[in-house]
């Protein structure tokens, strides 16, 4: 999987784990190909924005990732799955993710959007 074709885009709006989001990503993704979004409001905006980065960059994939996420090696391998899935599924429109929330103590749909 090349992930040069990634666009990674960081919602943030405050959170004291930006800065070690943005380091996490950086394992993975090419500084050049991480944009952050910052402070919109409201929500409806902060999204408008991540997709005007996508239209912008015309990558083949645009990650959207909240800044209270911490990212793994799994995100290869999700955006590896959803590549092999888009083959056999060419309408599909976005993947989302499970992420375990520990103060829940739950899995839930929330934080990364490809």
């Amino acid at each position: 999987m090349d992930l040069s074709d990634v666009l990674v885009v960081i919602r943030s709006s405050g959170e004291r784990t930006k800065d070690v989001c943005v380091q996490c990503l950086k394992q993975y993704f090419d500084e050049e190909n991480i944009v952050m979004v910052e402070n919109c409001t409201p929500f409806s905006e902060a999204i408008k924005v991540s997709f005007q980065n996508a239209l912008n960059q015309n990558k083949k994939w645009t990650l959207v990732v909240d800044a209270d996420v911490l990212v793994n090696e799994n995100i290869v391998r999700f955006i590896e799955e959803c590549d092999k899935h888009l083959k056999t599924h060419k309408k599909t429109y976005v993947y989302n993710s499970f992420l375990y929330d520990k103060f829940l103590m739950q899995y839930r749909i929330v934080g990364i959007h490809l």
